[in-house]
């Protein structure tokens, strides 16, 4: 997501289970923003293996392969969107970082399991009023609205982002900034986003629910997955 320059290796477990949210707090607790690794950055072999196998899916399940120019025009999207983030760290964690340091009211222990599940549930609920704002309050509709024009819906969908969006989310996540580390904050906001990214597909029946939902707003299905998961 840019900024992020901690280096950690994955094994191909640890990678899988990042896409899907599911890894454990020991796994990915850090004291400090500077360690935290640029997960986005280390999804994209994952999300390329996971295009294909839509692909081929598709393909086996509904006799047709994905439209190419609407994905294409997806793909261009989300690497125009990403383009800030090259040079300098996102909005959302640059803010934050700034509340912290000026207005925090309490520090919560960075290598806390507590802190790890209570940001966890914090950015998830932060994230559904951003996106259900973003549906209801004509200015932020016209940052997101870019997400909701393809005419497909399938994992290419999910990286269509209008450069504009990140430029009204942050402000949801202030108030966790006034007692939660930015470290902590900033790895649980990379898991939310590749959290987006599979939830964006036909294939599998049982994300019918995630097709309605993209005609209304999130609905912090990844608080409830991952729970249900890790338990």
């Amino acid at each position: 997501m840019g900024g992020f320059t901690g280096q950690t290796n994955f094994s191909v477990s640890q990678g899988v289970r990042m896409m899907f949210y599911v890894l454990h707090p020991n796994e990915t607790s850090y004291k400090t923003i500077e360690e935290v690794p640029d997960y986005v950055d280390k999804a994209t072999v994952y999300f390329t293996m996971m295009l294909v196998m839509e692909m081929i899916l598709s393909w086996a399940w509904k006799g047709r392969p994905l439209r190419i120019n609407d994905g294409l025009t997806s793909l261009s999207a989300g690497v125009m969107s990403r383009l800030p983030d090259v040079f300098f760290r996102g909005v959302e964690v640059t803010t934050y970082i700034y509340v912290w340091h000026h207005y925090r009211m309490a520090e919560l222990p960075w290598d806390s399991p507590w802190t790890w599940w209570l940001t966890f549930i914090g950015v998830d609920f932060a994230y559904y009023w951003f996106h259900r704002m973003a549906h209801e309050v004509n200015i932020i509709w016209a940052g997101h609205q870019t997400h909701h024009s393809s005419e497909d819906y399938n994992l290419t969908t999910a990286l269509r982002q209008s450069f504009l969006q990140k430029y009204f989310s942050w402000m949801f996540y202030w108030p966790m900034a006034l007692f939660i580390p930015p470290s902590v904050f900033a790895v649980h906001l990379q898991f939310n986003l590749l959290y987006q990214f599979w939830i964006h597909t036909e294939v599998y029946n049982g994300l019918k629910h995630c097709n309605i939902q993209h005609g209304l707003f999130s609905t912090g299905e990844s608080t409830r997955h991952s729970l249900k998961m890790l338990m």
